[in-house]
C-alpha cells in the first residue's frame, strides 16, 4: 500500500512538472501560433482542394465529352461509308451470281485495301460460297464457318433484307471461342433494283477483329489499358515502360476498375472497346449478352444506361468503387450504339491527392520549422521574463540576496529592459524598507498580501535585551563618528548572530538591542533559541573588544544580556499614518530589568525562572549550564523572581566545572527554600574537591557575607 501510493506521488509530480511546461509562455506562445498556421493551412487546404476538385470534374467531363463526341462521329461516318460500300458491293454483277471467281475478282481490291477485314459471301442457305481468309477454304473449317455463321444475329437479320452489325467470333477449337471480330452483314438481293421488295439470294459480309476496330475508324491507341495482375512480370513491365512514355497513360483493369476505359455498346448488349489495343479486352466482347449481363460490366452497363441518362456527366457506385460516366447515342445507319466513357475517380484525383500530399508534407516541414524557430525567438523573451519572475518571487520572500542574481543588465526587448529598471528599482526600495523593519514583518506582509494596520495581539514570546556598560563615557571621550563607526560594528556583529538563531530585532534604542523570538513567525523553541543567542552575543563582543585592544582602540564594549519568557502585546504601535512594529507589556519590562540587574550581580546573563521552566517544555534545559542566582523583587513588583546567569552551554565546560556549578545550585536552593543554616549543611556535604573550587569558595563568602 505505501509502495503504491509513493507511485501515485511520484505519477502526479511528473504530471504537475508536464503541467507546467505546458502553462509557460514559451510554450502556450508556440502552440498558438502553431494553431493558428494549422488553422490557415487547413483553411487553404479545403479551398484550393474543392476549387481544384470543381475545376477537375469540370475538365475531365469536357475532356471526355469531347472524346466521346468525336468517337461517335467518328463512327457514325464509319458507319456510313460501310453501310454504303457495303450496298454498292453487293450489287456488283459478280456477287449478285454468287460466282467464287467473279467474286473474288470483284473483292479483289477491296480486299488489298482493307487486310485487316475478313470478306466473305454467303448463299442464303448459309453455305461459304467466298472467304479472302486462305486458311478458311478447306473443306473442314468451310463446314465450322458455315455451322457457326447460321447462328448470327446478323446473319438472320440480313436474311430478311436488313443490313446489321454483330458480335462474332471465330477460330474455334473445341467449342472455345479464340477471336471476336465485329460483323456487317449485307443482304445480297437477286434484283438490287428492287430494294427490300427483291428476293434475298445471299448475304456480303466482313469480320473485323476487335482489338482492329479503332484503327479502323480512326481512333485506334487513344486510350492504353494495363492488363490483369496474373499477366508475367515482363508484360507488366512493358506496360509500366508505356506509363513512363505516356504521362497521360491510363489503366483500367478489368474487374477493378482503375483507370479509363471508353467502349460502344450494342443493341444485342454486346460491348466493344474500339480505343483497346489490348486483345485481352476481346474476351469481353465475345461474350454473350446473357452472360455479359451477370457480370460487373453488365452491372455497369445498365446503370449508365438508367433513365436515358444521356450526354451528362454522372457519378456512379459500382462494387464500392466511384466512377464519373459519360454515354452519348449513336444513331447513323441502320443500327443505334451508345459510346461510353468511364473514369475511376480515384485516376482523376490521384494527381491532385499527390499533390496535396506534397503540399501537405511541404506544410508540416514548414510548420516544424516554424515551430522550432518560433519556440527558440520566445526563448528570447522567456528567459528575461523568468528571470524578472525569479527576481520577484524572491523579493516576495524578502531574499535580497537571491533577488541580485538575476539581474538584468541590458535587454534588447524595450519592454523588458523597461521592467527590468523598473525592478531593480523596487529591490531597492524594498531592501531599504527592510532594514526599517524586522525581515519577517516585511516577509509576512509580502506573503499574505495584506496591508500594515494599527493593533496587535497577545503571544508568549522570549524577549532579550542587550546594553553596553558604561556607553555614556565613551560619547564623551570619543568622536561621534568614529563612535558610530564602532557601534555599527558592534551592532552588525550582535544582527547577525540574532539573524542566524531566527530572533527578531524590534529596535536599537541607543546602544542597547531588543530582540524577541516566537513573533511574528511562531518557533517551537523560542527559549532555546534566545539562550544559543545570548551566548554568542557575549562571545561576539568580547571578540571585538579583544580586536579593538590588539589594535590600541580606546573602546572596550562589555555586554549585559537580560532574557525573559512570558506573555506580550505584539503588533503595530503609533498613529494611522506612522506606526511601529513592536512588543510592549509586563515581559518586555522583565528582560529590561533583568538585563539591567548584571550591573549589580557582576554578570554577562541574566534570564528568569520562567525562561528555564519553557526551556524544560523545550526539553532543552540540559544544553545550557546556569548558576542560581537568587530571588530578586524588582522595581513595580510585588512578588519575587528567581534569577539565573546563563554561564554557558554545558558541551563548552569542563567536567569539574559543570559539578561546580552544579553543587552551586543545590546549595543555594537550600539557602533560598531553607535558609542559611540548610545551605551551610547541604555545602558541608559537598565532597572536599567541590568544596575546594573557587566557585564554591566564591559562594562560601556570598553566604558568611549574607549571614552576617
Amino acid at each position: 500500500m505505501i509502495l503504491l501510493s509513493h507511485k501515485l506521488h511520484r505519477l502526479k509530480l511528473r504530471l504537475g512538472s508536464k503541467l507546467r511546461i505546458i502553462k509557460t509562455l514559451q510554450f502556450t506562445f508556440t502552440a498558438q501560433i502553431t494553431f493558428v498556421i494549422i488553422l490557415l493551412f487547413s483553411i487553404g487546404n479545403v479551398i484550393i482542394f474543392r476549387t481544384t476538385s470543381e475545376r477537375l470534374i469540370r475538365n475531365t467531363h469536357l475532356r471526355n465529352r469531347d472524346q466521346i463526341t468525336g468517337l461517335v462521329s467518328n463512327i457514325d461516318q464509319w458507319k456510313e461509308s460501310t453501310v454504303l460500300l457495303m450496298a454498292t458491293l453487293s450489287k456488283q454483277p459478280g456477287i449478285i451470281k454468287l460466282d467464287n471467281t467473279l467474286i473474288s475478282a470483284s473483292l479483289g481490291q477491296i480486299t488489298q485495301l482493307t487486310p485487316d477485314r475478313v470478306w466473305r459471301v454467303f448463299d442464303n442457305q448459309g453455305n461459304l460460297v467466298f472467304t479472302s481468309l486462305e486458311s478458311e477454304r478447306s473443306p473442314h473449317q468451310k463446314k465450322i464457318l458455315e455451322l457457326r455463321h447460321k447462328d448470327y444475329e446478323g446473319f438472320k437479320k440480313a436474311r430478311n433484307g436488313k443490313f446489321s452489325w454483330s458480335v462474332a467470333f471465330s477460330g474455334a477449337l473445341s467449342g472455345i471461342k479464340k477471336e471476336g471480330c465485329l460483323s456487317a452483314d449485307q443482304p445480297i438481293f437477286k434484283s438490287p433494283n428492287l430494294g427490300n421488295k427483291s428476293e434475298v439470294i445471299g448475304t456480303l459480309s466482313f469480320c473485323l477483329p476487335l482489338e482492329k476496330l479503332g484503327a479502323a475508324i480512326g481512333v485506334a491507341r487513344s486510350d492504353q489499358f494495363r492488363s490483369d495482375q496474373t499477366l508475367s512480370n515482363q508484360t507488366i513491365e512493358h506496360v509500366q515502360s508505356l506509363a513512363i512514355e505516356k504521362p497521360d497513360y491510363l489503366e483500367f483493369h478489368r474487374g477493378d476498375y482503375t483507370g479509363r476505359v471508353t467502349y460502344l455498346i450494342f443493341e444485342s448488349g454486346n460491348i466493344v472497346f474500339p480505343t483497346a489495343t489490348d486483345s485481352r479486352f476481346v474476351r469481353i466482347s465475345i461474350q454473350s449478352p446473357r452472360r455479359l449481363a451477370t457480370t460487373s460490366w453488365g452491372e455497369l452497363n445498365k446503370l449508365v444506361t438508367r433513365r436515358g441518362n444521356f450526354n451528362t456527366f454522372q457519378e456512379i457506385n459500382l462494387d464500392g468503387n466511384a466512377l464519373m460516366t459519360f454515354a452519348m447515342t449513336s444513331s447513323s445507319g441502320n443500327s443505334n450504339w451508345i459510346a461510353v466513357n468511364v473514369i475511376d475517380k480515384k485516376t482523376i484525383f490521384d494527381p491532385l491527392n499527390k499533390a496535396l500530399l506534397s503540399l501537405l508534407i511541404l506544410q508540416l516541414s514548414t510548420l516544424l520549422i516554424t515551430s522550432v524557430a518560433i519556440y527558440y525567438v520566445c526563448r528570447q523573451l522567456t528567459r528575461p521574463l523568468n528571470q524578472i519572475i525569479a527576481r520577484i518571487q524572491a523579493l516576495s520572500n524578502l531574499d535580497l540576496d537571491l533577488s541580485k542574481k538575476f539581474i538584468i543588465k541590458k535587454a534588447w526587448i524595450s519592454e523588458i529592459n523597461n521592467v527590468s529598471l523598473a525592478t531593480n528599482r523596487l529591490t531597492q526600495a524594498i531592501e531599504s524598507f527592510s532594514r526599517y523593519l524586522p525581515n519577517e514583518v516585511v516577509r509576512s506582509l509580502l506573503l499574505n498580501e495584506r496591508r500594515a494596520e494599527l493593533g496587535g495581539t497577545s503571544e508568549n514570546v522570549a524577549v532579550m535585551f542587550t546594553d553596553i556598560e558604561d556607553f555614556t563615557s565613551y560619547t564623551e571621550s570619543v568622536e561621534t563618528q568614529d563612535l558610530f563607526r564602532y557601534l555599527n560594528e558592534y551592532f552588525t556583529e550582535l544582527t547577525n548572530h540574532v539573524v542566524a538563531n531566527n530572533g527578531t530585532i524590534d529596535k536599537y534604542i541607543g546602544d542597547s538591542l531588543m530582540v524577541m523570538w516566537g513573533m511574528p513567525t511562531p518557533l517551537t523553541n523560542p527559549c532555546e533559541l534566545a539562550c544559543e543567542t545570548a551566548i554568542a552575543v557575549r562571545n561576539a563582543s568580547n571578540r571585538l573588544r579583544d580586536e579593538w585592544a590588539q589594535q590600541k582602540e580606546p573602546l572596550k564594549f562589555n555586554t549585559r544580556i537580560g532574557l525573559h519568557y512570558g506573555e506580550a502585546i505584539v503588533g503595530n504601535v503609533g498613529a494611522a499614518d506612522r506606526f511601529n512594529y513592536t512588543m510592549v507589556g509586563d515581559t518586555v519590562n522583565v528582560a529590561s530589568r533583568l538585563e539591567g540587574a548584571n550591573k549589580t550581580y557582576k554578570t554577562n546573563i541574566i534570564v528568569s525562572d520562567a525562561l528555564l521552566k519553557q526551556l524544560d517544555h523545550e526539553h532543552a534545559a540540559h544544553r545550557f549550564a546556569f548558576r542560581m542566582i537568587g530571588k530578586v523583587t524588582m522595581k513595580g513588583k510585588r512578588k519575587s523572581t528567581l534569577i539565573y546567569e546563563l554561564y554557558d552551554q554545558r558541551c563548552s565546560l569542563r567536567q569539574p566545572q559543570i559539578e561546580a556549578l552544579d553543587a552551586w545550585n543545590r546549595v543555594m536552593k537550600q539557602a533560598i527554600d531553607q535558609g542559611h543554616h540548610a545551605a551551610f549543611e547541604q555545602l558541608a556535604a559537598e565532597s572536599e574537591d567541590l568544596r575546594a573550587h573557587p566557585l564554591l569558595i566564591q559562594l562560601r563568602q556570598e553566604l558568611d557575607t549574607s549571614a552576617h
